[in-house]
């Protein structure tokens, strides 16, 4: 078969243009052939040509409208899904692989069984070129051959190469799940607050009838893109709802918050539904500062820009909290986590020293510690 690595990248960098400009998010499916090497060694490169093309028809027929097959020399595919993000592409890839694995390719003396493995990604609007999203394919691709091959991946992790730990994977299957089966549940908890109308709104993760702990999530998966892609999912969720209260809270994760494209995703949704920014609020952690203070702060003047209220959540009594929160664009605040760090005698002290430093600043004081 003829490569068409360079007709691919020439394809999806023309996409990327409208993409890197605010206007779509497109998708990729890094397809490799398992134990490929195999067919070639056991029946020559003649019969391995023959199973490539066998699988080129294959995975052609499969294609969605508007979807692109390239390949890309030896064992490997790629499809080009326009329109199209994490999401939807999990529940196809899957779809794809119970319908080619398992099959039999049939040529003059050979007969070889269909074993494929998928790594997904999406466009982001800060990708330079296609090698950036192909790169994030080629990490979920990597995870999908250590999990045992014939599955479906994206990348696990932001910093380099894939995590092998098996927490890690535990988690994210979970969330992949969820997306398959729309496992996410939005669920409304009050939130006390002396004087004013706030409603908490925890976001849930129920999977095989199990509700995961949503602050244990972000912990374990960290700044990948199925978390920013929650993210967005939620935001979306709740710009649908009828019933949205007055003031209602939503923890934002790193992921997001650090994210330029992330900024781009809310004026978007703004422009759609502009009541929004006076009935949601967001809240971050200050425990995620020290790791990302730049980006952070970013995110809250330009979040503050667009007419939306932040919160400052975790918010202990060291001197770095104080000088953090005079300086901060937040319009609330809220104490450590059920005041952890702190001895039950000196709870009623410290909260009122938190609530006359919050006063000072003109920052609301939520008393009620909580955890989201």
């Amino acid at each position: 078969m003829q490569n068409q690595r360079r007709d691919f990248e020439y394809f999806l960098d023309r996409m990327l243009k409208a993409t890197t400009q605010g206007t779509r998010i497109h998708g990729l499916k890094l397809i490799d052939i398992d134990l490929f090497r195999l067919v070639n060694q056991s029946q020559g490169f003649t019969a391995g040509n023959a199973f490539l093309n066998y699988l080129h028809g294959v995975l052609q027929g499969a294609l969605l409208e508007g979807d692109r097959l390239f390949y890309l020399g030896e064992d490997s595919f790629v499809i080009v899904c326009p329109y199209r993000g994490l999401k939807e592409l999990f529940a196809e890839s899957h779809d794809m692989l119970d319908a080619v694995n398992g099959r039999h390719a049939e040529w003059d003396g050979g007969l070889q069984e269909v074993s494929c493995s998928i790594g997904v990604a999406q466009t982001e609007e800060t990708d330079r070129g296609s090698e950036d999203v192909l790169l994030r394919a080629e990490r979920g691709l990597y995870q999908a051959k250590s999990a045992g091959r014939g599955c479906v991946y994206s990348e696990l992790s932001c910093e380099g190469e894939p995590t092998q730990d098996d927490r890690v994977e535990h988690w994210a299957r979970r969330l992949q799940n969820a997306f398959l089966h729309d496992g996410f549940e939005i669920v409304f908890e009050p939130l006390p607050f002396e004087g004013g109308d706030f409603s908490l709104t925890q976001v849930a993760l129920h999977y095989e009838g199990q509700a995961e702990d949503t602050a244990e999530l972000r912990s374990e998966l960290g700044a990948m893109d199925l978390l920013l892609a929650m993210d967005r999912w939620v935001l979306t969720k709740l710009s649908e709802m009828n019933d949205l209260s007055a003031r209602t809270v939503m923890r934002l994760s790193p992921a997001s918050v650090c994210a330029e494209q992330f900024t781009r995703f809310l004026s978007r949704l703004l422009a759609a539904k502009p009541e929004l920014c006076t009935r949601l609020w967001f809240a971050v952690s200050e425990h995620d500062f020290p790791v990302a203070s730049d980006k952070l702060q970013r995110f809250l003047v330009e979040a503050g820009a667009m007419g939306f209220h932040c919160m400052l959540i975790d918010f202990g009594s060291g001197t770095d909290s104080l000088s953090r929160l005079r300086q901060l664009p937040v319009a609330a605040v809220s104490p450590y986590p059920w005041a952890q760090c702190y001895e039950d005698a000196d709870c009623p002290s410290i909260l009122s020293a938190l609530k006359l430093v919050a006063d000072a600043s003109g920052k609301d004081f939520v008393g009620a510690a909580f955890r989201i």
